[in-house]
């Protein structure tokens, strides 16, 4: 049985996620981790942030206080010890400090807190997938060039802000540390933001055979990429070649 955890469902792109995932039937397969002294209060904050998304009383009611995991990636040792996450099969991290200005939790959560998180969840025996949400632009070191997968080792001089820099040092990090890699970045057919996905494969952190990875832009595109990958497992369907 599938058990998805999702970070940032209190946000814009996790709380599409959230509602796209209630709207397929996936209510009882979900695990959100919310900020909240309690799991009530972080319940409300769900609902209110999914109401948003146009999903009616009944989906919002869905939600339970056990589904909620009270907890901040600033502050990840308050939470890693749940058992609930010894279930996890996929997760979805979205969440993030999403700031162009100085903001002082950028660096410890966008970094250190993930870092932990991902570790943590990098010694769950059943996980499956673990999907994180990169940088909101696919930001290359030179003017008219390509992001290349070997071109990951930026210096903070070559990021114009804090949140890009510290987007590319997790994805630096949780590659070299936790046997992971990007499986490409999402493009848009005119000018508009990408969003970039990485996708760790918890088997050796490399995809399996016939793997058929399917990223889209940092719209409701990218949103229905991700459940089409948590739907098809659910469903048994083998992925195209």
């Amino acid at each position: 049985m599938q058990k998805i955890l999702i970070t940032g469902a209190t946000g814009f792109l996790g709380g599409a996620v959230t509602g796209n995932l209630l709207k397929k039937g996936q209510i009882n397969n979900l695990l959100l981790l919310v900020r909240g002294e309690t799991p009530e209060e972080g319940l409300e904050r769900v609902k209110k942030n999914l109401a948003k998304f146009g999903l009616n009383s009944i989906l919002l009611d869905s939600l339970t206080p056990q589904q909620i995991l009270p907890g901040d990636l600033s502050e990840p040792e308050h939470f890693t010890a749940d058992p609930r996450l010894d279930d996890v099969t996929h997760v979805l991290n979205c969440a993030a400090v999403a700031s162009f200005g100085n903001n002082p939790w950028i660096w410890k959560v966008n970094v250190e807190g993930t870092f932990k998180f991902a570790s943590r969840m990098s010694r769950v025996s059943g996980l499956k997938r673990f999907v994180h949400v990169g940088t909101a632009m696919s930001c290359a070191p030179r003017a008219n060039s390509l992001v290349t997968e070997s071109e990951r080792a930026t210096s903070r001089q070559q990021h114009i802000v804090e949140y890009t820099w510290s987007k590319a040092t997790i994805e630096r990090m949780m590659m070299e540390s936790l046997a992971c890699r990007p499986d490409g970045h999402g493009a848009r057919t005119e000018p508009g933001p990408a969003q970039r996905l990485s996708f760790a494969n918890q088997r050796g952190g490399i995809q399996p055979a016939g793997y058929d990875a399917e990223c889209s832009p940092c719209d409701g595109r990218s949103c229905r990429s991700v459940n089409v990958g948590v739907r098809e497992e659910a469903a048994g369907e083998k992925r195209a070649a």
